[in-house]
């Protein structure tokens, strides 16, 4: 196993849709399900994949729990005991057949499984898989099989009860309970989330009957590259039944290498691999967005396992990469950047967690549409938090194909480890599914152990809370999971794909924290800094940063309860209370708004929404170019967050109804492939020029009033990525002019790109003498499915955010600046087809928010 500075050349691979399978038969067993609690025991229709809190929903026991007011009034849900029963009928014939398993792919999470009054299996861990011999119990023609939840937070409880000493946390009720169990973390609430700790069958059931021999992985190790040819071993897992010769076919569905045919004797039954080297002439690395001149390149594969007929079939793709984690020691700490192909990679992303608090309801195109929104604001990676779900299949295979890196964090968030064994056994199990199940994808860039867990044990008192000599055994449960148990499942996955124990590696408090491996810098929100220490306080890696806005106003007018009644009228409602989950969080986006912005009148939630949304991508922003510009000491850049897993003021940048906050559109500004960056330092006005590629062209920098007239210009040359143009405002400010009266323009032009550039400004928006813009909309044409609209201002118009009354859309831009005498054109998709859209179009300003 390799991490830290270590490169090892790899050739992951990445599921193609379903797998096909002549002679494997699988039965899915999702249709048919019925469920009770312990309090009523009436049978209702279940649907599975699904929780208990959605199968209520869909039975009209419950309200929709993640709308409006009602939080409190279910929490009765996780105290019961869940009962789910399945009839089905099997065929006599698979009842022939050498192996039949009952497979689960997610119970969450103590689950104990009968099939036909025998019990066949006790299951304790969210994130395992489950695969069970069935031929025993099952049957031909009717069978039953039943499956009773047990209350996560009461086994839980009693599991902290035999513990030789407890686990600290802010919330002694998370401590009693969640650190106990395999359990998605994010369920017992979160300063961004409710509190619905749910169970159920979340991911698929089947039944897989076969003869012979299954292939249950494939992929590839001991890449060699040379000057012409690319090659590779390929590792075919293989769950022999009938031991003997076999013969395993590889083909290429695109003519990427040659057909193989491997005679192989397997003389046990059981678990074996198969290794066969390939060849690519001419091979096509797989590269993530934006880097090496790339593209993120897949080859398909097919694979057969044969004796007399086919026993099974698996096509699979292949994507060329290597990627390894450059930690090397240098003269200001140690570097920590990611190296894809030999090539170092700026990372640029953000958190993401699960779309939707009940996991299965996020189907195949939400995960589509979240990835798209990473594409569509210029990012190349994605960190999957440890506070919530191992992602399904569809999200990997969705970033092999998008060119997006995935930071993936192993499911520990915040809390520290128990140390008796069976829960460590538990733990290595779940982590050698997961392991191997992602280490086909050429979009995994990293494992990382758990997210703060060591950030708490150094910083967060919790180490005061033990006696020395329970502490020592305290750290050595930590080090058994972080240091030994996860890596160690890594390097067995033997995919190359680097380990980093916890993130952040140093907490925001050290200085280190800036010289030395990854950072959470929190100083501004939680330490109440101003935004401006972003630009200071830069660090190797910036793996946790952000801040609050509300979401769109369409999504706040669910926090208030049933539909149509208009939602919530001001911040100080119920309903946005409910939807508040940080303890100080309206006081906290309130004090940074009254830094720098005007101050909206508390029952005007459209301009809380707006100013919010502003202030987040401003102060968001300025760490995004500040991490930019100090590339490469500065090796990447993921905020928080991407997504909400609910209706809710929140860190996102697109809320739970897909609705881009203005932190969306700024992350694609300075995420673009060549970006401009103008910023104002104390008495001094600055430019940058951020590039993937070499650029040379033109920087045109303007001095202009908000009026539109120019009191001073300046062109330079630029060659190169880099800080291209600085003065000092006394040199640019005529004397007399007032600095709330005017915004600095810069504009780059190059032969190879489209126009570019940005605005500055002297003072703070709340400070600017802002007048009626006039902004309008100068033309709108259909196009396809969408429209293409024209919008201009008589004078400076500050963030000109679009709208659709009574409608949604998607804007290809939002929360623009038009300068006098300029055209901003944008592209708006509706959700529905609108004839009427012009009429609908509704435009905010700066200038229009109530004081």
């Amino acid at each position: 196993m390799r991490w830290g500075g270590a490169a090892a050349l790899v050739l992951a691979t990445a599921a193609c849709g379903p797998r096909a399978r002549p002679a494997v038969t699988v039965v899915e067993l999702d249709d048919g399900w019925r469920f009770h609690g312990t309090s009523d025991t009436t049978w209702l229709p279940a649907r599975v994949p699904g929780t208990v809190h959605t199968d209520l929903l869909a039975a009209g026991r419950i309200p929709e729990p993640l709308v409006g007011v009602v939080e409190n009034d279910l929490q009765w849900i996780e105290g019961e005991t869940w009962s789910y029963r399945l009839d089905f009928d099997v065929d006599r014939r698979l009842l022939e057949e050498d192996r039949v398993e009952l497979v689960f792919d997610g119970l969450d999470t103590y689950a104990s499984v009968t099939l036909n009054g025998t019990p066949v299996l006790e299951a304790d861990n969210m994130f395992r898989t489950w695969r069970v011999d069935a031929g025993g119990a099952l049957q031909a023609g009717s069978n039953t099989l039943e499956i009773r939840f047990d209350p996560a937070v009461e086994r839980g409880a009693r599991r902290a009860e035999a513990h030789p000493w407890p686990i600290p946390h802010q919330e002694p009720d998370v401590s009693a309970t969640r650190a106990f169990t395999r359990k998605a973390a994010y369920q017992y609430g979160w300063d961004w989330g409710p509190r619905y700790v749910t169970a159920g069958i979340w991911r698929p059931v089947r039944l897989e009957a076969w003869s012979g021999a299954r292939i249950t992985d494939a992929y590839v190790t001991d890449v060699e590259a040379g000057p012409d040819t690319l090659e590779a071993v390929l590792v075919v897992e293989l769950d022999v039944a009938d031991p003997g010769p076999v013969r395993l076919g590889i083909r290429s569905g695109n003519d990427a290498f040659d057909v193989s045919l491997e005679e192989v004797d397997i003389t046990a039954p059981g678990r074996t691999t198969v290794a066969t080297r390939l060849a690519f002439p001419g091979g096509e690395l797989w590269w993530p967005r934006g880097s090496g001149g790339g593209r993120p390149h897949l080859y398909d594969v097919d694979i057969d396992v044969v004796r007399e007929r086919r026993w099974d079939r698996l096509a699979t793709r292949v994507g060329l990469r290597t990627v390894a984690l450059d930690t090397t020691p240098d003269a200001g700490g140690s570097a920590f950047r990611f190296v894809v192909n030999g090539a170092p990679v700026f990372a640029r992303g953000a958190n993401v967690i699960p779309l939707d608090h009940f996991t299965p309801r996020a189907d195949s195109a939400t995960y589509a549409r979240l990835l798209d929104d990473a594409v569509a604001a210029n990012m190349n990676m994605v960190r999957v938090w440890g506070g919530g779900v191992y992602m399904p299949d569809v999200f990997y295979d969705l970033a092999d194909e998008r060119g997006l890196l995935v930071w993936q964090d192993f499911m520990f968030a915040n809390t520290l480890v128990p140390g008796d064994s069976s829960f460590v056994a538990s733990v290595a199990a779940e982590a050698g599914d997961q392991v191997r199940r992602l280490r086909r994808h050429p979009s995994l860039a990293l494992w990382c152990g758990n997210n703060e867990v060591a950030e708490g044990w150094a910083n967060w008192g919790w180490r005061a809370e033990y006696a020395d000599d329970v502490a020592l055994e305290v750290d050595a449960a930590y080090r058994r999971v972080f240091e030994d148990v996860l890596p160690a499942a890594v390097g067995e996955g033997d995919a190359g794909v680097p380990y980093w124990p916890s993130s952040p590696s140093i907490g925001w408090g050290h200085p280190e924290s800036l010289t030395s491996g990854d950072s959470h810098y929190w100083g501004v929100w939680w330490g109440m800094e101003p935004f401006r220490v972003y630009a200071d306080k830069v660090p190797r890696f910036a793996s946790e940063f952000g801040f609050q806005a509300l979401p769109d106003p369409a999504t706040l007018a669910t926090f208030g309860g049933s539909p149509g009644d208009g939602g919530p009228g001001s911040l100080d409602d119920e309903g946005m209370r409910a939807h508040q989950k940080h303890a100080t969080g309206y006081e906290t986006i309130r004090a940074y708004v009254e830094r720098d912005w005007p101050v909206p009148p508390d029952d005007s939630l459209d301009a809380w929404s707006y100013v919010s949304q502003l202030a987040q991508a401003e102060g968001v922003g300025l760490a995004l170019e500040a991490h930019r510009r100090s590339w490469p000491r500065t090796g990447g850049t993921l905020y928080w967050q991407l997504n909400d897993t609910w209706p809710v003021v929140s860190w996102s940048s697109r809320d739970h109804s897909e609705r881009r906050k203005a932190l969306q559109y700024r992350a694609a500004d300075v995420f673009a492939p060549v970006a401009v960056l103008a910023d104002r330092w104390a008495d001094t006005v600055a430019v940058w020029v951020a590039s993937d590629a070499p650029v040379v062209g033109a920087l045109r920098v303007r001095l202009r009033t908000l009026s539109g007239d120019v009191l001073f210009e300046d062109s330079v040359p630029v060659s190169g990525a880099g800080l291209a143009w600085r003065a000092n405002v006394a040199d640019v400010l005529p004397g007399g002019s007032d600095p709330r009266t005017v915004f600095v323009e810069s504009l780059l032009e190059t032969a190879s790109s489209p126009e570019t550039g940005d605005v500055a400004f002297l003072v703070s928006p709340g400070a600017l003498t802002l007048a009626d813009p006039g902004v309008r909309v100068a033309a709108a044409e259909p196009d396809g499915s969408a429209w293409r609209v024209a919008l201009t201002a008589d004078r400076f118009a500050f963030a000109v955010r679009v709208r659709l009354d009574g409608a949604d859309a998607r804007f290809s831009r939002n929360y623009v600046h038009i300068v006098p005498g300029d055209t901003v054109l944008l592209r708006v998709t509706p959700s529905a087809p609108l004839p009427d859209l012009p009429a609908r179009l509704r435009l905010r300003s700066l200038w229009d928010v109530p004081r």
